[in-house]
């Protein structure tokens, strides 16, 4: 629902949880509003907030996990992703053997401070040594590769005697989280994008910058169908359904992880479940999750289902579940099946015989307190940037708040004040998504940007991932995008959860960030100015696909989308929605004076 002007829902935060959030762009209400009573005025001076206290063992333990697990996904990545039904090579070594001085502008890493370009006999990164041989986490982490979150294995499968080849090559490369979600830090840019320092890096700020569609298509040709869909995922995306294949081109927004302790908790379960088998009374809640509400079974499941789509145990647990014909055919992955599937001795080759299950669920605990600790994932404000209250306007600041409690804190604001440092800025309910909707605003209550993120099937009952869905989201269904957070959001343009609204930044600099921040603000609340027409993504070249068992041949200029969303038996499309940057149009209605406030005090959070 959607609250009166000026009011925003009061949801009580009991504790911790969960995983993924997302900076998108601000959800305005078009309601109108009073001025601020006395009261609200005195809601505008923040709270204190904690001292900062060093670290605990368990919350280094549990970054060092985000940093470099991969708990078997190399062996996935490398060596079974390139066989049938699959035949699809990434480009992570195309990136590797890409010069240190390339790697930012052509593929959008992070390159690894503790590597430099050196005299390795094969062309990679010489690196140092970043990982104890007596640590039980070593044989999960491997070693550095020259690029944050990508880490460098033993080849299992590799034989010496032969020539090193794209396919007898000595090493298997897997990628842990830190891998996307890791990006340059707002308030602390590196000098050169390409040559880093810890300092100048953010491990939950997610890589706006990141082109995994460059990276998945980087060793197909252009005339494959899979390289335009590939093609088509805007810097800073990706499908995690791509491989677990829900038959929707998808991509969305690699999300960042701020202030878990203050977002809001909701029923694991739905009204429709026996609860009284919780004796204390207290049946389980967690935050929601992902741009629909996925994954909002607490945040261990969550990291869980993670590591399974980024290849741990594929072999065992996650391509028997695919089916011949997704997503028809698909059938749920069951944990208490993997763990047994994925336990030493029952490993197939080419996985070694490690418990990467077992160990990845010991390490979970550790990681998930350092994905929901606020200290270990702090807010990028701008005033703390270098230079970063230059671009904010205080003198609008105040009437900015004002702007916002009046027309955005119905969706996006946890029922903290505003301002206040606990304030996530989203209520995190889901609404339903609509669709394009050619600037006439979306229904009450709805959300109108392109939605087929928000179609996915693959937590539905009876598909893939089922087990990591609240049964409250499976009754629910497809066809519901969340409120998102707005912590940050000055530094994570574009906007909305496909990074279509305005321009990638220039760079990681607080200057490129600010200027594609107004400048995705400024389409944001003048949407007639947005370009809808040209945001559909068409293909680069003639192509041929296969519909319905006969072979067409596509021109150059065919909207990706009615073919890669097209149901291959039916001939229906599973979205039909082909216009990226279209919807959200709340805010459009405002004085030219209060859009320039709001925009403003936007810079604040």
């Amino acid at each position: 629902m959607r609250l009166p002007c000026g009011r925003a829902l009061r949801v009580f935060v009991l504790g911790t949880s969960c995983i993924l959030a997302a900076a998108s762009a601000a959800a305005c209400s078009s309601e109108g509003s009073n001025e601020p009573t006395a009261s609200e005025q005195s809601a505008l001076k923040p709270s204190p907030v904690p001292v900062p206290v060093p670290p605990t063992a368990a919350l280094l333990h549990g970054q060092n996990v985000w940093l470099k697990a991969t708990f078997g996904g190399e062996i996935f990545f490398s060596l079974l992703l390139p066989q049938p039904p699959f035949d699809l090579t990434l480009g992570i070594g195309n990136v590797l053997f890409t010069p240190r001085s390339q790697r930012f502008a052509q593929w959008g890493v992070v390159n690894d401070p503790g590597c430099e370009l050196g005299t390795d006999p094969l062309g990679l990164d010489v690196c140092t040594p970043d990982v104890s041989p007596g640590d039980p986490d070593a044989p999960y982490e491997g070693e550095p590769s020259g690029v944050v979150g990508i880490r460098k294995f033993p080849n299992p499968v590799f034989v010496p005697t032969e020539p090193v080849t794209q396919t007898n090559f000595p090493y298997v490369f897997g990628v842990a989280c830190a891998g996307c979600h890791a990006g340059f830090e707002p308030t602390d840019p590196p000098a050169d994008p390409n040559h880093p320092t810890w300092n100048n890096i953010s491990l939950t700020i997610g890589n706006q910058f990141l082109r995994a569609g460059g990276i998945f298509e980087a060793n197909l040709p252009e005339a494959d169908p899979r390289w335009q869909v590939f093609h088509t995922w805007a810097p800073g995306t990706v499908d995690t359904t791509a491989i677990e294949n829900d038959g929707i081109n998808n991509n969305g927004i690699i999300t960042q992880f701020f202030d878990f302790p203050d977002r809001p908790f909701f029923p694991v379960h739905s009204s429709l479940v026996d609860l009284t088998k919780y004796g204390d009374g207290n049946p389980p809640t967690a935050h929601r999750a992902g741009q629909g509400g996925e994954d909002d079974v607490g945040c261990q499941l969550a990291v869980t289902r993670v590591y399974f789509n980024i290849g741990m145990c594929a072999l065992q647990c996650m391509l028997p579940h695919l089916g011949t014909d997704p997503p028809s055919t698909q059938t749920p992955i069951s944990l208490s099946d993997c763990e047994k599937a994925c336990a030493p001795g029952e490993n197939p080759p080419p996985y070694p015989q490690l418990p990467y299950f077992a160990q990845q669920q010991a390490d979970s605990v550790d990681e998930c307190a350092f994905i929901l600790n606020a200290q270990m994932t702090p807010v990028p404000h701008l005033a703390k940037a270098p230079g970063g209250k230059k671009y904010i306007d205080e003198r609008v600041v105040e009437r900015g708040a004002y702007v916002f409690r009046a027309y955005c804190a119905g969706c996006h604001s946890n029922g903290e004040p505003i301002p206040d440092p606990h304030n996530v800025y989203s209520d995190d309910l889901l609404h339903q998504a609509s669709g394009y909707q050619p600037f006439i605003g979306e229904p009450p209550g709805e959300v109108g940007t392109n939605k087929c993120r928000s179609l996915t099937t693959n937590w539905s009952d009876g598909h893939i991932w089922a087990e990591f869905s609240s049964d409250f989201k499976r009754d629910l269904g497809p066809g519901f995008y969340r409120d998102v957070p707005l912590l940050g959001i000055w530094a994570t343009a574009p906007f909305f959860h496909n990074n279509r609204l305005g321009n990638e930044a220039a760079g990681p600099d607080v200057a490129s960030r600010v200027a594609a921040f107004e400048q995705a603000y400024d389409l944001l609340v003048n949407p007639f100015e947005r370009n809808q027409l040209g945001s559909i993504q068409t293909t680069t070249v003639p192509i041929t696909v296969s519909l319905g068992g006969i072979s067409i041949t596509l021109p150059a200029g065919t909207p990706v989308d009615l073919f890669a969303n097209l149901d291959p038996q039916t001939l229906t499309l599973r979205c039909p929605d082909l216009v990226e940057n279209g919807g959200h149009y709340f805010g459009a209605w405002l004085s030219d004076r209060d859009k320039y406030a709001l925009r403003e005090f936007l810079k604040t959070l």
